[in-house]
């Protein structure tokens, strides 16, 4: 999912005190027998192509995301599906509603703690943004070359 539509989504459910549900579609992309009349292809996925016939296309036989508008409509009779109840987590992003005042609130602070501990040796403590408007900062002082380690390490740092 796109982060500008779940935005738009959640900014259009605030601005209209819209209930934000979550459904969990079993394989529904997955597994949609497409009708005869219906003739889907794609190209062989880098990696995965079959030796000797890297230019060969694949016809499909079960569906894709871009054929899932003609079975909406009936999703509940044809698909196994389970209501996961009011949403507060999506595509890795935290959302908590405050119908009162319109507002929905987002956190990244999971994605934020997975990047720290997979780059991070110590404990991150937090600080506030933006800074303390008093802050002096200055160029350092020392005018020796960075080693080839610490030009290493500083490129694996997201």
């Amino acid at each position: 999912m796109q982060l500008e539509l779940l935005r738009i989504l959640l900014y259009l459910a605030a601005a209209n005190d819209w209930d934000i549900c979550q459904l969990d579609i079993k394989t529904a992309y997955l597994y949609r027998i497409l009708p005869e009349e219906e003739i889907q292809y794609m190209e062989q996925p880098k990696g995965f192509e079959e030796l000797g016939k890297e230019d060969w296309i694949w016809e499909l036989h079960k569906g894709t995301k871009e054929a899932s508008d003609r079975f909406l409509a009936d999703i509940g009779s044809t698909w196994e599906f389970k209501d996961l109840g009011e949403a507060e987590f999506c595509a890795g992003i935290a959302f908590k509603s405050d119908r009162e005042n319109k507002k929905i609130g987002l956190s990244q602070m999971a994605l934020i703690d997975k990047i720290a501990n997979m780059f991070l040796k110590q404990p991150v403590q937090p600080t506030y943004s933006p800074m303390d408007p008093n802050s002096k900062l200055s160029h350092p002082v020392s005018t020796e070359k960075l080693s080839t380690a610490d030009i290493k390490h500083l490129k694996s740092i997201p």
